[in-house]
């Protein structure tokens, strides 16, 4: 992937930001457990900005605003609904003008072929503008006047409903003596994946600048797909230079890459001043935790899943001028995340997984480090962006990407440091979760991975809090570790291992964020209840979903142990929802059940699909 270096700098203006709308998600409030919408205004003023604004006018030709359906009494006094016609849908005005400015004295062809109406058809073509109106689905107006003109056109439907559109055209004196000279202040980075709209499937490339040759009439951004121009947006310059522009291009959320040329105008006449190269648009996650999220190369090649279109920001580094520096787009690298581009093995397999299964980019930024308590990861409170502190050097990234407020999801593998100390793991990742909702507020969900047997001692006590997790908080989701042979005793093969949870997360993220209705169940298998049955010989666990089929390994009847009993689990069968676990003995008395999975390889008790069970701790009989 080119990488060519920044033709200006990268400014945030909060102002211009505002004006041009930058594209918002669902609002995460981790502590509240609830789901909103952001609340963005999206409103721009035409004349200012170039953008063409449409409004719609229901009504009928007799005013009648009456539903489809009205009560009726019948002679006897029952009622009854009689149907009426179906309201009018109002007609949308399309307005499309060729050129769009000129030298006076120019004339623009005005078209309104593209307006439509859902329920019936236009009728008439009503066009306006300071000094003079028409008539027609497509007229040619004479411009003479140094300056912009604002065009409305208003159409009509067979039933009288109306609706308009507007267009601001530009006119110059005379035609530019020189090159365009222009500077830049906001402009996306070369090779950056802009976060796209999930309704329009759209990515906005913000620029913001000033043209400082006179004689240009309008600025324009070119979109380019592998050098020919697809589509193009405009904005008239209304005055004398200097003047300043701002544009929002659209980028299509898709496998393709586009370039993005601003050039200076009039009429047909175009001369380039900036371009940024290698654009996408796509969706945005975070990773974080310890060792088992940086997801080094243990085993096996991870990078067999890079493509153009996974991609990652900045670079994790514990060096805060590293991090400052370090304001690049990389092509995402698999085996790792010290590196420039690192995201990690599991992380690289699920974003290609979705990339291909969706047609969609993927960002992924990865925070971690190995060997790490939960105190580690803690924000700096006073100064969130910290270069001193993992949390500050992530959330630096990804300001300076543009990211922060675009997270689709943040996905955490961390704890086995934490060992026994089971409160301070929860204290510290329940202020991380507050911290979370603070500074990338629109997150739409967060996946916690539950910790495996074998790393950082006896850690059950976090297994069982992360596994309770969603009860909790609806916006999270827990995935299971045990099923995954490809186990080292701490660390994971990729095949057998990271591949596999990659896969695993790509299935849930996919049901959770991409609307895919998987036919089977995508979380691991999870109990809800337990009990002794056969006069006190047998233990029966209930699993939340009583449909899923699952499948018991002869000798994963060692995982568990009868708490408060002085037994064993000598042998297991299961079915769909449903355990059940053959003692050694009576253990009337018994206070609950737990699960404790372990190390290497099987056997393991799995769904069809192969997602291990979560392990439990004195699930209470």
């Amino acid at each position: 992937m080119p990488h060519p270096p920044g033709r200006f700098a990268l400014v945030y203006s909060r102002p211009l930001m505002r004006t041009l709308a930058v594209l918002g998600a669902g609002l995460l409030s981790a502590c509240g457990g609830t789901l909103g919408a952001a609340d963005t205004d999206t409103d721009t003023d035409a004349a200012s900005t170039g953008e063409v604004v449409t409004t719609g006018t229901p009504s009928s030709s007799n005013g009648d605003t009456t539903s489809a359906t009205e009560p009726t009494v019948g002679d006897d006094g029952s009622t009854g609904q009689t149907t009426g016609p179906a309201p009018n849908e109002p007609p949308t005005a399309v307005l499309d003008a060729t050129p769009r400015s000129g030298v006076a004295p120019w004339t623009a062809t005005l078209d309104g072929s593209g307006s439509s109406d859902p329920d019936g058809e236009i009728v008439s073509w009503a066009w306006s503008w300071d000094g003079g109106s028409a008539d027609g689905e497509t007229v040619q107006v004479d411009f003479e006047a140094e300056g912009c003109t604002e065009v409305t056109l208003s159409v009509t439907d067979d039933d009288g409903a109306t609706a308009s559109e507007t267009m601001v055209l530009s006119t110059v004196a005379a035609a530019p003596g020189e090159a365009a000279a222009a500077s830049v202040g906001t402009a996306p980075l070369p090779s950056a994946v802009l976060p796209r709209d999930r309704d329009t499937n759209v990515g906005e490339a913000l620029f913001a600048g000033t043209l400082e040759t006179s004689g240009f009439a309008e600025v324009r951004a070119n979109i380019l797909a592998e050098g020919v121009v697809v589509d193009s947006v405009s904005e008239p310059i209304c005055g004398a230079a200097p003047a300043l522009f701002a544009l929002a291009a659209p980028i299509p959320a898709e496998l393709r890459a586009f370039d993005v040329q601003l050039v200076a105008a009039v009429g047909e006449t175009e001369v380039p001043f900036a371009e940024v190269a290698d654009l996408v648009a796509g969706d945005i996650y975070l990773v974080n935790g310890q060792s088992n999220a940086f997801a080094a190369m243990y085993n096996g090649d991870a990078n067999v899943n890079q493509t153009p279109f996974l991609r990652s920001f900045g670079i994790n580094s514990l060096d805060p001028t590293t991090t400052a520096n370090t304001v690049t787009w990389f092509p995402a690298i698999g085996n790792g995340s010290g590196m420039a581009g690192g995201i990690g093995q599991w992380a690289i397999r699920m974003a290609n997984v979705l990339s291909e299964a969706h047609q969609v980019p993927i960002a992924v930024v990865n925070g971690s480090l190995g060997g790490q308590p939960i105190g580690y990861f803690q924000r700096n409170d006073e100064e969130p962006a910290d270069l001193l502190s993992n949390y500050g050097r992530l959330l630096h990234r990804m300001r300076a990407g543009g990211l922060d407020q675009h997270v689709r999801g943040i996905l955490w593998y961390q704890g086995e440091s934490d060992g026994v100390l089971t409160d301070a793991h929860v204290e510290g990742f329940d202020a991380l979760l507050a911290d979370w909702a603070e500074d990338y507020p629109n997150t739409e969900r967060i996946y916690v991975t539950q910790l495996r047997a074998g790393c950082g001692g006896q850690t059950i006590g976090i297994q069982e809090y992360q596994r309770t997790l969603p009860d909790r908080m609806k916006q999270i989701s827990v995935m299971s570790t045990t099923g995954l042979d490809g186990h080292d005793g701490c660390h994971y093969a990729y095949a057998e291992g990271y591949e596999l949870l990659g896969d695993h997360y790509a299935a849930l993220l996919g049901r959770d964020l991409y609307g895919e209705k998987p036919d089977y169940d995508v979380q691991p298998p999870n109990p809800m209840s337990a009990s002794l049955e056969n006069g006190g010989t047998e233990i029966v666990i209930t699993l939340r979903n009583a449909e899923e089929p699952l499948v018991f390994a002869a000798g994963a009847e060692a995982d568990f142990v009868v708490e408060g009993a002085l037994v064993s689990v000598v042998s297991g069968t299961a079915e769909a929802g449903e355990l059940r676990l053959t003692l050694s003995g009576d253990a009337t008395g018994a206070t609950g059940i737990t699960y404790l999975g372990h190390a290497l390889a099987g056997p393991w008790i799995t769904s069809a699909q192969g997602l291990g069970l979560l392990t439990f701790q004195n699930l209470p009989l």
